[in-house]
Order: C-alpha cells, then sequence, then structure tokens
C-alpha cells in the first residue's frame, strides 16, 4: 500500500516554468485588451451624453422658433401682383426679425452659452438665413454646437421653416 502512494506522488510533478510564464503572458495580454476596451467604451458613452445633450438644446431652441411661425401673423408681408415680396419683405425675414434682435443682411447668427450636465461649457450657434428664391417665405435656420474653449462640432442640424401666416397669401 505505501508502495502506490509513492508512485502516484513521483508522476505528479506540477507546472513547468515556461507554462507559468506563458499563462502570465496570456492573462497580462487579456486583461490589458479588456482594460482597453473599457476606456474606449467610457469614452464613446462620453461622446454619445454629449451629443445627446447639445441635440436636446437645439431641438429645444427650434421648437421655440416653430412655435413663433404658428403664431407668426403679418398679412402685409404678402405682395401682390403689382408688387411682389421681396427677399427683405418677404415672411423669412419677418419671422428672423422676430426671433432675432439683430437685422442686418440675409445671414446673420446668435450665440447661446449653454452649461452640460458635466459642467463643461458650450456654445450653441444659431444661424438663420433668408431662401434666395421667391416667395422669400421659408427661413433657413442650421445649428452648430462646440465647445467654449474650442474645437470640433458636438452637433449639427439644419432645417427650414416658414411661417403658417405664409400659406394664407394668395
Amino acid at each position: 500500500m505505501f508502495k502506490f502512494k509513492k508512485k502516484l506522488l513521483q508522476h505528479q510533478q506540477g507546472f513547468t516554468l515556461v507554462e507559468v510564464l506563458a499563462a502570465i503572458v496570456i492573462a497580462t495580454l487579456f486583461v490589458g485588451v479588456t482594460m482597453q476596451a473599457m476606456v474606449m467604451a467610457a469614452y464613446l458613452k462620453s461622446r454619445a451624453l454629449e451629443s445627446t445633450e447639445a441635440m436636446g438644446w437645439i431641438h429645444k431652441n427650434l421648437e421655440e422658433i416653430k412655435y413663433k411661425a404658428s403664431i407668426y401673423v403679418e398679412t402685409t408681408r404678402c405682395g401682390t401682383t403689382a408688387t411682389p415680396a421681396t427677399i427683405t419683405t418677404g415672411y423669412a425675414d419677418g419671422l428672423r426679425d422676430d426671433i432675432t434682435s439683430v437685422q442686418s443682411g440675409t445671414s446673420n447668427y446668435v450665440d447661446f452659452q449653454k452649461n452640460s450636465r458635466t459642467g463643461k461649457q458650450y456654445t450653441l450657434r444659431r444661424t438663420t438665413t433668408l431662401g434666395s428664391v421667391a416667395p422669400y417665405n421659408v427661413l433657413q435656420i442650421s445649428y452648430t454646437v462646440t465647445p467654449a474653449t474650442g474645437g470640433n462640432a458636438v452637433a449639427t442640424n439644419y432645417t427650414e421653416v416658414m411661417p403658417d401666416a405664409a400659406l394664407l397669401c394668395p
């Protein structure tokens, strides 16, 4: 019986140094790749939250403009066959004057300073441009959100708005 135990003990040698080193290298590579993936996931999540918040600011401002366009009533901007509306007398110009304090030229912008939930500061720029096609009722609006310290745009959007009153013109 003692001889049997002695034989078993002689065949169990354990791991060699090469096997242990190979296991350490494999484990290190796995941990390194996993950590890199976690860092990348955190970065992408941060960018997604930043972009989502910026688009929220854009859509909130756009909803305010759409509301003003829906209640904007000024029947003198229709123009007639004898005196058609021009780029500075059409409904787009009237709406732009209503939503912007600066009335100069056919294109202008307004900057809004925004603070994110994470404490970063951003600039929301709304650029309004009067449409160049008669009867000049379409206001072109583009938005850009950039970090206040400068850098690439976080979010951009372009849309066109036409006041409801323009549809009442003959």
